[in-house]
């Protein structure tokens, strides 16, 4: 879904930087205000009319929602849902990877026979392997605040230097997220 979601953001943002989304959006602009007309005379309202502001202004308003919404119908909703679905799903996705390697801890505490427990115990240390920093990504991601904050279970967290082609700390003193 995360792969999916990146996707489908990165092709909407293609569209729109082309010359076809400059007519689109001309075209959508006449729609409206064809709307907008056939609203204003199914209403009797004629410039000059002494609502005609207020009233007009309604019927704008009215089709500009309309509009939205069968934009929304036709592409999936809001463009800031769209963009925060990637993040969504990576965040369930380590959630849920942090839940299943706490379960298989928690069987792993039973006693079973020699055999089974062995097994366990080899499936819970090479799911800790595969993935070493699970646990504080979920953490970091479920204790955002405190990340913010620059604490971990109430103590301040020790920033190190960092120097990449976007970030330079080399004093430390950052947190990224």
């Amino acid at each position: 879904m995360f792969e999916q979601a990146r996707i489908a953001s990165s092709a909407r943002m293609q569209v729109r930087s082309g010359a076809a989304h400059d007519q689109e959006a001309w075209q959508r602009e006449g729609r409206q205000r064809e709307h907008e007309a056939e609203l204003e005379a199914e209403a009797g309202i004629t410039w000059g009319h002494p609502d005609y502001s207020e009233k007009s202004e309604r019927i704008r308003e009215q089709v500009r929602r309309e509009m939205l919404r069968e934009k929304w119908a036709r592409e999936g909703g809001p463009e800031s849902y769209q963009r925060r679905a990637p993040f969504i799903h990576a965040r369930s996705f380590i959630t849920t990877l942090a839940l299943l390697q706490r379960s298989v801890l928690a069987i792993g505490r039973y006693d079973f026979e020699p055999g089974v427990v062995g097994v366990i115990r080899k499936a819970c240390n090479d799911f800790a392997a595969a993935l070493p920093g699970l646990k504080a990504v979920r953490d970091s991601s479920a204790h955002l605040e405190d990340r913010i904050r620059g604490e971990r279970f109430g103590e301040k967290i020790a920033t190190k230097p960092i120097m990449t082609s976007v970030i330079h700390a080399p004093g430390g003193g950052v947190m990224i997220a």
